[in-house]
């Protein structure tokens, strides 16, 4: 292989300055970074062809002098019509940087210049270099951790000259941000003893680059995109040409404004663009980019019924919205055609994502801003929105307004804005107010007043475009955001979603991890391999999860939780435990201890001495009260200073404990440096029923005070706050607490009211006694005080459902007992479906007799009551408040007899019916803690999975109709509710819009009517079988039986819902939907006929 002029030259110098310098060979292989066995083979045989990596660290560090030289001027690079962008920078340690930032180049459509290109050419380094400047038509100067190559007789480096001759051309220069990235000083600085002073010509370049013009901060996972926005940027500022000279601002303060906004800008991407893993908040040097962990989570549309006295259109139009998943960008780009409605109120669980999906908004809208990358629907925007966001865990007493609160916030900040900028900002044409956390407004009085501050912010002719995002918990209609923000409720993850998660999880960290030990390209190889195994076997597992599973699948759907089981998958060597409490268990002792263990990462507490301090504070935060889940640090250092003591770490202080299980394990959360909580309610509500059971335990020998401590946990029960902590107290009890607290629960009302917590409690107890249960049924029927005989039929079906042998022994006796769903009980027997039915199955065919007035079904133990046959009106009287025309006409209509479900089917019971059907989708919000408790009716189910769930039950069960839904609501009434034509009579015995506080209720907290049912008025709307019709005349008026002769979908409900108000309650408003709709208003309860 022949040599070639370049390659040969090269060497030749490098010969003649090794010479000169007297270099050993190994001396010039640590100077120009070349292998030393291939330098020797270089410097052994001129026929060898430098390679291209050889080739450009000889030209870096080879003196001016020694270079080749040609007097001829190169000849201009052919861009191929593109404008063209020199791209400078130091090489060696921006290798990588430069190829991205190359490829941005050509994908935004100019051509790169650089030096990759000509370092076959045998001229002086610096001269080709300073010629290409000359030919740029942008230059892209990338700043890094070295100052770089000083050509002999320069003061300066190549980079620095490159700059300067680029003066009068536009110059987008990129200089690292130093907060975000960490330097390893012995490979990222200038090599050589002269390293510490080329560092301070380094920043006083950096200094001038930032007082002569905008200097942009980059991180790696940022740097292209924001090359490729700002070259586009350019090319379109180019294609609008100068701007109209008059008009406007000043020149001066509005360039000064320009250059503020872009600064601003940057801030927002920098503190945005990034995102910190729980369990490696101080493990990772390199931050990862939000990009790639973010999956995009929908939000669903709040959706109600419509009223007839809209037309037909309208009437489609809102159901089409209603209960529909959409983007959050859509949804705020959808604000423009609503009328009336300024902003939107983003509703969640706790770490359902609210925060990220507002902290992406942000990034788009910064850089849509900054680059002008966001389009319009005519493919412009041009007057992007600029974005501000405003945490409200930040907000101060002294704050007295939204727009004081942003002047405040962001003036203080190191950027230098000035507030004067702020308030011009605040008076931006097309302003987006991004506030995170109205739930974190500690008082609710003062919430409230920042709510009005939000709609005032929004509404009027210069109002700003508003999202405020809150926990439910958090919220209260009577805030007043509701006449003037859209309503949207966060989703949690789908399957797929999942999946997604999980793999972008795994593959940011082991390869960010590989990245910390190594910056090999076989080792990231290797560490991408891995991810994707270790994702692949965890999605195995989850998908393993049972949708009945409720907590534990909420647990797997929720961003910040499925975060903490990637976490504990990794660290456990690949074990996902099955129950919720135990899932709770690992990922405490994981963020606590066994992750930094595993990697010789000091411990500053072990997970039992750690946990000995944490479980009694849990519990402090929950008997604070409902809804605590922070508290200022001064509060928790008084109650931590005991706690210390108690462990022998006396001789640290509070303050130091917070900041090192916030900064190590993540477990614990700091805002503003004031404010403390644990990471997730669920984390605190585990602790805190730890801490329970070791407060109760440590009085164990003391009879009195353990006694009260008993009656203490007892008397929690009924309080909804506690529910968690309860359900997760017996599932972890060794020591028989679950016994002796129900000693005392089975002879209370309480134990009847609270039966789906008594359910939970004792199907999730780790050890179920069922003593106490015996025990109540022995005590007989009589006198029937404080709901005994409700209470002695739970104890039935528990012992039936968990102790199955300590029933026959009270068969006898129950026989005669005078309930008759206890005596029914006896007489449930399950047969085999008839021929032709599904093979293998056997359905619960119930035979009660004689027919009982309630009783059990024998599969999903949904209780049923006899109603019994009658003639009523159906439909209302033209003179009754607030009626509609498709309530018409009133007519007779005569109802056999039937069974109806005591209550709306609550999730508890639609678990159990989906543990036996694993391919039924999961109610809509099934992941959603304001949805999913156990005595809440089930929501977000389509009225063919309702329809499921009755034939679920047995062949005989279905929907009711429309006529045996009303006749049974009206039990016998004609008034607009059974309990009366006032409002206040529904107040008595319904959930409606005025009395429910915006939220869900459990079943049977209110009166139920004279058939026996609960809430007929209210908390849930319920499917019928019925096809719509516009009103009576059109359906079969005097049949009871489902109308379906029409050609129209769309199904009935009826019942009113806790979101609406009174007159959607009424016996005789009917509705409908698409029978698709899941929304989270819409319920069920199931029909039977009777047998004969």
């Amino acid at each position: 292989m022949s040599s070639t002029p370049s390659s040969n030259a090269l060497l030749r110098a490098l010969r003649a300055w090794s010479r000169e310098l007297g270099l050993t060979q190994t001396e010039l292989a640590a100077r120009t970074g070349i292998p030393q066995a291939s330098l020797s083979r270089y410097l052994a045989d001129d026929s060898l062809q430098l390679r291209e990596g050889s080739r450009r660290r000889i030209l870096e560090v080879l003196p001016d002098r020694f270079l080749p030289r040609e007097d001829a001027v190169s000849e201009p690079e052919d861009t191929g019509g593109r404008p063209s962008v020199f791209l400078s920078s130091t090489y060696l340690d921006n290798r990588r940087r430069r190829e991205m930032v190359a490829d941005a180049v050509e994908r935004a459509g100019f051509h790169a210049l650089r030096m990759e290109r000509w370092t076959a050419d045998e001229r002086g380094t610096k001269s080709v270099c300073l010629e290409r400047v000359a030919q740029a038509d942008v230059f892209v100067g990338i700043l890094a951790w070295r100052y770089g190559w000083i050509p002999r007789g320069e003061q300066r480096s190549i980079t620095e000259l490159e700059y300067d001759a680029a003066e009068g051309m536009d110059r987008l220069m990129f200089v690292i941000d130093e907060n975000e990235m960490r330097v390893r000083p012995a490979i990222d600085f200038d090599p050589g003893p002269d390293r510490w002073k080329l560092q301070e010509r380094l920043e006083a370049f950096k200094q001038r680059v930032g007082e002569e013009q905008l200097a942009i901060p980059f991180t790696d996972e940022t740097l292209a995109v924001k090359v490729y926005d700002a070259l586009v940027r350019w090319k379109a500022r180019k294609r609008r040409g100068p701007k109209a000279a008059g008009g406007g601002r000043s020149p001066a303060p509005q360039k000064d404004f320009e250059l503020r906004l872009t600064r601003y800008l940057d801030y927002l991407d920098r503190v945005h663009g990034t995102v910190k893993l729980m369990g490696f908040e101080t493990r990772l040097r390199v931050p990862l980019s939000l990009e790639d962990l973010y999956v995009p989570l929908e939000v669903r549309m709040a959706g109600g019924p419509t009223q007839h006295g809209l037309g037909r259109g309208e009437k489609e139009e809102q159901d089409e919205d209603a209960g529909r998943r959409v983007s959050l960008p859509y949804a705020l780009e959808s604000l423009s055609n609503r009328e009336g409605r300024c902003g939107i109120l983003l509703l969640g669980d706790p770490g359902s994502g609210k925060s990220t999906q507002l902290r992406r908004l942000a990034l788009l809208k910064a850089r849509g801003a900054r680059f002008g990358t966001e389009k319009g629907e005519d493919g412009e925007k041009p007057t992007p929105q600029i974005p501000v966001f405003l945490p409200l865990c930040e907000l101060r007493e002294e704050d007295k307004s939204l727009r004081g609160f942003a002047v405040r916030l962001l003036g203080d900040t190191d950027l230098g804005l000035g507030e004067g900028f702020v308030k011009q900002l605040w008076e931006h044409d097309d302003l987006l107010v991004l506030v995170d956390g109205l739930d974190e407004v500690p008082d609710g009085e003062r919430r409230e007043r920042v709510a009005g501050w939000l709609a005032k912010t929004g509404v009027g002719s210069n109002g700003k475009s508003v999202v405020v995002t809150c926990r439910h918990e958090g919220y209260d209609p009577a805030f007043g955001l509701d006449p003037h923000f859209l309503a949207l409720h966060m989703t949690g993850l789908s399957d797929e979603q999942v999946d997604g998660f999980v793999r972008s999880w795994f593959r940011a960290v082991e390869t960010a991890w590989a990245g910390e030990q190594s910056d090999s390209e076989s080792k990231r190889a290797e560490a991408e391999v891995l991810a994707r195994r270790q994702a692949t076997d965890l999605i195995e597992r989850l998908r393993q999860v049972s949708p009945g599973s409720q907590h534990l699948y909420e647990f797997t759907h929720n961003p910040l939780l499925l975060t903490a089981i990637c976490l504990v998958f990794r660290d456990r060597g690949g074990v996902l435990p099955d129950k919720r409490s135990e899932v709770y268990e690992e990922c405490v002792n994981t963020l606590l201890q066994h992750w930094r263990s595993a990697r010789r990462v000091p411990v500053s507490f072990e997970a039992k001495k750690a946990r000995r301090v944490l479980e009694p504070l849990a519990l402090w935060y929950h008997e604070q009260g409902e809804g605590c889940t922070r508290a200022k640090e001064s509060d928790l250092a008084r109650e931590l200073r005991p706690l210390l003591e108690s462990i022998g770490e006396d001789e640290i202080t509070p303050e130091a404990f917070l900041a090192r299980i916030r900064d190590e394990s993540g477990l614990l959360t700091g805002w503003s440096g004031e404010q403390f909580g644990f990471l997730h309610l669920g984390f605190q509500e585990y602790l805190a029923a730890h801490g329970l059971a070791n407060r109760a335990l440590s009085k164990a020998g003391e009879p009195e005070a353990f006694t009260k401590e008993i009656e203490g946990i007892a008397g929690l029960f009924g309080q909804s706050w506690w529910h968690e902590v309860l359900c997760l107290l017996f599932a972890t009890d060794r020591y028989g607490l679950f016994g002796r607290v129900f000693k005392l629960l089975v002879d209370r009302s309480v134990f009847a009211k609270q039966s789906m917590l008594v359910r939970e409690c004792s199907r999730e107890a780790l050890s179920f006694e069922h003593e106490p249960f015996v025990r109540l049924l022995e005590a007989g029927p009589t006198p029937n005080v404080d709901r005994l005989w409700e209470r002695q039929r739970l104890a039935l079906s528990l012992l039936t459902e968990l102790a199955p042998r300590e029933v026959e022994p009270l068969a006898e006796s129950l026989r005669n007992h005078p309930d008759e769903a206890i005596r029914a009980h006896f007489h449930i027997v399950v047969s085999p479906e008839p021929a032709g039915a599904h093979a293998g199955a056997g359905t619960p065919s119930v035979r009660p007799t004689p027919e009982p007035e309630r009783f059990r079904t024998e599969r999903g133990d949904y209780e049923m009551v006899r109603i019994p046959a009658g003639v009523f009106q159906m439909g209302s009287p033209e003179t009754e408040v607030g009626r509609f025309g498709a309530e018409s006409p009133l007519h007779r209509v005569e109802v056999p007899t039937f069974y109806l479900g005591v209550a709306p089917v609550t999730n508890a019971e639609y678990a159990a019916f989906l543990e036996e059907n694993p391919s039924t989708p999961v109610p809509e919000y099934w992941d959603q803690r304001q949805f999913n408790q156990p005595d809440q009716p089930v929501v977000g189910v389509s009225w063919e999975e309702a329809r499921a769930f009755c034939k679920w039950l047995g062949p005989d069960f279905d929907l009711p109709s429309e006529a045996q839904w009303e006749y049974a609501c009206r039990a016998g009434t004609q008034t607009a509710y059974w309990s009366g034509d006032d409002e206040e009579d529904l107040e008595r015995v319904g959930w409606y819009e005025k009395n429910s506080g915006g939220k869900l209720h459990a079943v049977r907290e209110k009166e139920a009517n004279p058939f026996g049912l609960f809430d007929m008025h209210g908390n849930v709307w319920e499917w019928c079988l019925d096809r719509w019709s516009p009103n009576y005349q059109e359906s079969s008026a005097v049949h009871p039986d489902a109308w379906q002769d029409t050609p129209d979908r769309r199904r009935v409900f009826r019942g009113g819902s806790f979101w609406f108000e009174a007159r959607y309650a009424r016996s005789a408003y009917r509705d409908d939907w698409h029978p698709e709709f899941r929304g989270l208003v819409l319920g069920f309860r199931p029909a039977r006929v009777t047998t004969g």
